[in-house]
Order: structure tokens, then C-alpha cells, then sequence
């Protein structure tokens, strides 16, 4: 079964193109532009610099500068003759932020492999002859059993056949094997923009919001914005999943981040480990609080911003009984754990994938 397609690229040329202009550049203008917002770039060098980029995202002005911004700093390539890589790459948040949506991406395909069964979001702790397995809902323990029962698997969830069919120009120079196009993919492909797909929901899941950070954090720049923008595009993009709700029929898929990130549904169980996901990403420190509110089992976040603690519940800052409603409330976010006390009652605090 073909995987499910990841809905969004990192910015369409319509977006990139509300934040500078190009003007009518032509391509055989090699001088550098400085753009609307104080770069200078210039295309046509970086076009020549970058034979393998232009190959995988054409010559047009546009997409060679979203390249740029979004993976060509991280790599240290050159904007225009003369620049220099290194303040380049150290000094721009913009490429920090792409390294780690490149890193978070190939972490995506990883996989742990624990007596012939698979385990997504797990780790070995290897003692001796013992090893301990732990991932999302438990762990396991064994001992007297050597490394080839328990091993990483850092592309045991990346769909190679499908890498091979939308790129064959790549399979065409590097063999149509899973090694062959991992390691194409994990060292090139990933940093040109090239979409990879996953084998299971969850890892597609998260490459959903892998590519979609960018455009939702577009602009903001403190982690204050950062958070709220992730709240209002989560509220804006997810609906409760209430007929499921009441006729106590939830898929399992409601209470994870595939619910949200594929089919636009889910719990606040999904709500909550979703939002961890993107805090996750963007490195803010979060939690997702497992308790009781209104009667019943909940889930909310908890988030560290300048050393002082927040509390956000998405879940009820949706407005949950109404399809597609997109309007965020804020009653329930950054809120100070006093206010939070007075509805919801915290049991245990689970740092899904900061750990």
C-alpha cells in the first residue's frame, strides 16, 4: 500500500515570494540582489556552486533561495561569490532551524529492533549481556542474550521503494537498494528537499510536521510566538474527534499525533503529544500531563520558558463540538500551574520525545 503523502513542502513559491522579491531577475544576471528583508543572494552563482540542488528543485530564482534559506546555510553553501560560510552558518537562526528539521527528519525513519518485533519511539540501554527497552507505554527487560537480539535500526521505517519511484534520477546514479538510497537520502536528499515517505502513520506523522514548521513559525521569532503559533495552526488543522467520542468508538489512531497530522482528528491525549512533538522540534522544553479534568481522564502540556513553568491545554482552547471551527480560544494557554489547578488535576508529567 503506497504511503500516506505528506501534504505539505517547506514553503510553496507563494509564501516565499510574500516575503521578498526578486524582481525580473534574469538568469544570465550574475550580480548579487539584496533582498526586501537584507540578504544578498545571488541566484545564478548559487545555481553554478550547486548543480546538485538545481537538479533537485529547478533554476527559478524562488526555489533556489528557499533552498538556501532552508538547507543551503545548514550545509555551509554560499549565497553569492565572497561570503563567508562560517558566519553564515553560525550566525542565522534560520539555518539552525533548518539542521534541526533535517536531523528530526532522518530520527523519523529510526526504529528499534527487539527480538524480530519493530518499535517506533524506543531505545536500548545495553548492560553487559542485559538490555532494557523502553518506549511510548513500557519496557521490557532481558539478559544472556548477545547485541543480534536487540539492535537501532536508523532506516527501519524509511519506504525506499517509494524514494526510488519519486526520485529515479537518484536511483538511476545510486542502485535501487534500502542502504544505497538511505545513504543518499540521509546525506543529500534530505538537505536538497526531497520528500522521503515512512512504512508506518506515526513516522509519517511526523514528517507532516516536520515540513510544516517552517510556514507556521514564519515570522516569529521568540519562543512565546513560536508556542502560540504551534497552538493556533494545531486548533486551525485538528477537530476533536466528538462523534467517536460519544458513541465510544475512538480509533486508536484519535489518541496519537497521526490522528492530527493525517487525518485531522484526534483526543487531547493527541492534542497534547502532538503539541510535545512540535515543542520537541523547535527545542522548547514540554511535557505532556496525564490527570483528570471535568470528570473524566485528561491530557495537557506543560511547558519551561525562562526558567519559569506554563501550562497549555489545546484540547479546550479548541472549540470542540464544532466541526472545522478554526478560532482559537486562549483561556487555557501559557496559563501559571494555580489557574491550571483550579480544572485540571495533574497525575504524572511524561516528556514524550524531549526525554
Amino acid at each position: 500500500m503506497r504511503a500516506v503523502k505528506i501534504v505539505a513542502r517547506f514553503f510553496s513559491a507563494a509564501a516565499i515570494m510574500a516575503c521578498v522579491s526578486f524582481g525580473s531577475v534574469k538568469h544570465a544576471e550574475a550580480a548579487p540582489i539584496t533582498l526586501a528583508n537584507g540578504e544578498i543572494f545571488d541566484p545564478e552563482y548559487y545555481a553554478q556552486q550547486n548543480p546538485d540542488v538545481v537538479a533537485a528543485v529547478g533554476n527559478s530564482p524562488q526555489m533556489l533561495y528557499q533552498h538556501y534559506t532552508m538547507f543551503g546555510k545548514a550545509e555551509g553553501r554560499l549565497p553569492y561569490a565572497g561570503a563567508d560560510s562560517a558566519t553564515q552558518q553560525t550566525q542565522d537562526p534560520n539555518a539552525i532551524l533548518a539542521q534541526r528539521i533535517a536531523n528530526c527528519k532522518i530520527e523519523a525513519f529510526k526504529g528499534v529492533w527487539w527480538f524480530n518485533s519493530l518499535y517506533e519511539d524506543a531505545t536500548l540501554t545495553w548492560q553487559g549481556s542485559s538490555v532494557s527497552l523502553e518506549y511510548h507505554g513500557g519496557s521490557s527487560w532481558a539478559s544472556g542474550y548477545g547485541r543480534n537480539a536487540a539492535w537501532e535500526d536508523e532506516s527501519a521505517l524509511f519506504n525506499y521503494a517509494q524514494y526510488a519511484a519519486d526520485y529515479p534520477q537518484v536511483a538511476a546514479a545510486v542502485g535501487n537498494s534500502k542502504e544505497a538510497l538511505w545513504q543518499h537520502y540521509k546525506t543529500k536528499g534530505v538537505y536538497q528537499g526531497l520528500n522521503a515517505y515512512a512504512t508506518t502513520e506515526k513516522a509519517n506523522a511526523k514528517l507532516i510536521a516536520l515540513n510544516n514548521i517552517p510556514s507556521i513559525i514564519a515570522g516569529k521569532n521568540t519562543a512565546y510566538d513560536r508556542i502560540k503559533a504551534v497552538h493556533d495552526w494545531l486548533i486551525a488543522n485538528t477537530d476533536y474527534d466528538i462523534e467517536n467520542f460519544y458513541r465510544g468508538t475512538i480509533p486508536e489512531r484519535s489518541y496519537y499525533i497521526e490522528g492530527p497530522m493525517i487525518y485531522h482528528l484526534g483526543v487531547c491525549n493527541a492534542y497534547a503529544e502532538t503539541f510535545d512533538y512540535f515543542m520537541y522540534v523547535l527545542g522548547i522544553p514540554c511535557e505532556v500531563v496525564n490527570g483528570y479534568a471535568n470528570g473524566g481522564d485528561h491530557a495537557w502540556n506543560r511547558i519551561v520558558l525562562d526558567g519559569a513553568e506554563y501550562f497549555v491545554d489545546v484540547t479546550w482552547d479548541d472549540n470542540n463540538y464544532v466541526k472545522g471551527w478554526t478560532k482559537p480560544e486562549y483561556t487555557y494557554f501559557m496559563v501559571s500551574f494555580q489557574k491550571m489547578s483550579r480544572d485540571h488535576y495533574a497525575e504524572d508529567y511524561l516528556p514524550c520525545y524531549g526525554k
